[in-house]
């Protein structure tokens, strides 16, 4: 099993965003690794040695790939999580929330 090493910057900020979603610091990290696992190094593998590429496993790499589809990008969101993320916080619709936002803080600064 993978052991994660969270320096103590990292760790407050775990906290608040735990406090923040009132859950768990395991629920947001579990969530977290859920989402962004692929952008994690494991620990350790900062100081391993840099990976050395071949010239054709360069130019494999740097070939142009086709753009994805409208449907393809929402596809690949929905399974990310990304769209509908905000339904657990009872945000059904972006804008509307957005301009309860914009009418609560004019509320709040008013002369």
């Amino acid at each position: 099993m993978t052991q994660l090493k969270i320096n103590q910057q990292t760790a407050e900020k775990l906290k608040e965003l735990s406090r923040q979603a009132q859950k768990s610091v395991d629920e947001v990290l579990l969530l977290l690794l859920n989402n962004y696992s692929h952008s994690i190094i494991e620990a350790g593998g900062v100081d391993a040695e840099p990976e050395t590429w071949t010239e054709s496993e360069l130019v494999e790499l740097l070939k142009p790939k086709p753009p994805l589809t409208g449907k393809e990008i929402v596809e690949k969101h929905l399974l990310s999580g990304v769209i509908g993320s905000w339904s657990d916080e009872g945000i059904t619709d972006g804008a509307e929330w957005v301009n309860q936002q914009k009418e609560q803080r004019r509320g709040k600064h008013q002369w």
